[in-house]
């Protein structure tokens, strides 16, 4: 219940799909290589199957990427 992907951090943009399907977007500009953010995918995931999970990321300036941890994660009720 409740089940989100957990960006540590991506420079500087990024957006995700999860099964082929669009979950969301990290995308607040140059300020947002250092932030963490989530996504929700509960509705995105196939339990019992093999999930894909893509994800964009652009970055303006330099190398970018996710450059610190992604975990896939339920939040605590």
């Amino acid at each position: 219940k409740g089940l989100i992907l957990a960006f540590g951090a991506v420079d500087e943009e990024a957006w995700i799909w999860v099964n082929g399907e669009y979950a969301g977007e990290h995308a607040i500009g140059k300020l947002g290589w250092t932030q963490p953010f989530e996504i929700p995918v509960e509705k995105f995931i196939q339990p019992g199957k093999a999930n894909q999970i893509t994800v964009r990321v652009y970055d303006s300036e330099g190398m970018g990427g996710i450059w610190k941890g992604v975990k896939l994660m339920v939040p605590k009720e």
